[in-house]
């Protein structure tokens, strides 16, 4: 029975920092018009960029430190497709996680952005974007451990939509 309790205390503890994000939005990706849903572990990853001829494009090792890259886009037809309620889920478990923090609101009339980030000590171990258009809503999620400059890579490898277009291929 000791042996057990501490087997599933080490399982916990080995996952507290790798505990994945749930990024099922069944009902929102029914009413879109358009929806990409890519999720890429590390393997598949450097598969994918090398497959696509954009592993060249890494010369800053930014997917290096990446463990799982994914993402979901739904475009609508009209405005009101989503509501705001429909992120509850998502906004609740990383509330739920002490790792993570907002560092990112951002609000207009008909946008919002926002940006939680885990630290994993002096680097990222985890980065989620939420943005949201009257007629698009985009969740990116990225997992691994990268620093600052390599956050500025991925932006320059023309982050998200970069991914996105070479899924269209």
């Amino acid at each position: 029975m000791k042996f057990t309790c501490l087997v599933a205390a080490l399982v916990l503890a080995s996952s507290a920092f790798g505990q994945k994000l749930d990024l099922k939005f069944d009902a929102i990706a029914a009413r879109a018009s358009e929806k990409v849903e890519l999720d890429l572990d590390a393997g598949l990853l450097k598969l994918f960029l090398k497959m696509s001829g954009e592993a060249d494009r890494d010369r800053d090792g930014w997917f290096g430190g990446l463990k799982a890259l994914r993402i979901r886009s739904y475009n609508f037809e009209k405005s009101g497709g989503y509501s705001d309620k429909d992120l509850e889920t998502l906004r609740n478990q990383v509330n739920a996680q002490s790792k993570f923090a907002r560092i990112l609101t951002q609000k207009t009339d008909d946008e919002s952005n926002e940006i939680w980030v885990a630290a994993d000590g002096d680097k990222l171990g985890a980065c989620l974007i939420i943005a949201a258009e009257p007629k698009e809503l985009s969740v990116i999620y990225l997992e691994g451990t990268f620093s600052l400059d390599q956050i500025k890579g991925f932006i320059q490898h023309e982050g998200a939509q970069g991914f996105l277009r070479l899924a269209a291929r």
